[in-house]
């Protein structure tokens, strides 16, 4: 029964608080970027060698934005599918050590 033991309780509930957090926030991150929230535009990259001269190289420059505010929302989704991993883990680790921690007690 030792043997799934990862880590201790303080490491658990800082892994819990902090996966809860990322997760929450990432979340919300993705959703603004799947909108196109113009507050993180700063964070888009976008080719700098792009001419903004005609119509057609506008609707080009509005196709190369939408598609990296769909990929930034999909790494943050991504991001935050793998602290809900980690939150899993570090929940079954506190639960696993109060659960020894009681049998320990009773015998």
């Amino acid at each position: 029964m030792r043997s799934c033991r990862i880590c201790g309780l303080k490491l658990c509930l800082i892994s819990l608080a902090m996966s809860v957090w990322a997760v929450l926030q990432l979340t919300l991150m993705g959703g603004f970027y799947y909108n196109h929230a113009t507050t993180l535009a700063e964070n888009i990259h976008l080719p700098e060698n792009m001419t903004l001269t005609k119509a057609e190289d506008l609707k080009k420059f509005y196709k190369v934005l939408d598609e990296r505010y769909e990929i930034a929302a999909m790494n943050c989704w991504m991001a935050a599918g793998m602290y809900a991993v980690v939150l899993l883990v570090s929940l079954q680790q506190f639960v696993f050590i109060h659960k020894c921690r009681l049998i320990y007690k009773q015998n």
